[in-house]
């Protein structure tokens, strides 16, 4: 397992928002916690409004920044391995196994292909996924027009994804 570092998720708040108390927005939009688990967050000073703690019972404001710190928790088991088969100063192509995430999701963070292939080269930004269990090649841009440019690729099928089965 992997112990990560926690993470700090933020959003901006928007008209909808407005004039909901701080626990009533946090309970209703992230049923996966009680409002119980919400309170005691707030109270410890892991949900922050415009950077500064706020109480439960605080109201919303469209436009406010929202950020919840959750703490480090032990990420599930996966791969650690990639393998770099491409590389120069546009583009970098790696070698997903199957097991490891491609994105953040799900309780992985740092257990994700994105964050280690970031370790290797801190300007790398995926340009498409593949699921956990796929494996197979993605296409990392390392500058915003490399971005840009695979990104119309694709969206015009010049480029795209193939997938193979193997079966018994």
């Amino acid at each position: 397992m992997t112990r990560n570092d926690g993470f700090e998720y933020r959003e901006q708040l928007g008209p909808r928002d407005e004039r909901q108390s701080l626990l009533e927005y946090l309970s209703g939009r992230y049923r996966h916690s009680s409002a119980r688990e919400w309170r005691s967050r707030i109270e410890s000073g892991q949900v922050l409004l415009d950077s500064e703690r706020a109480e439960p019972e605080a109201a919303l404001r469209r436009g406010q920044t929202l950020v919840w710190r959750r703490p480090p928790w032990n990420e599930p088991d996966a791969l650690e391995a990639f393998e770099i088969l491409y590389e120069d100063d546009d583009l970098l192509a790696v070698c997903k196994p199957a097991g490891l995430p491609t994105l953040p999701g799900a309780n992985f963070v740092q257990a994700t292909l994105l964050y280690r292939v970031r370790a290797y080269r801190a300007d790398a930004a995926p340009v498409h996924r593949l699921g956990r269990w796929t494996s197979g090649v993605v296409l990392f841009a390392r500058s915003r027009i490399a971005r840009a440019e695979l990104a119309r690729q694709f969206a015009a099928q010049r480029i795209g994804k193939r997938y193979r089965a193997l079966a018994d």
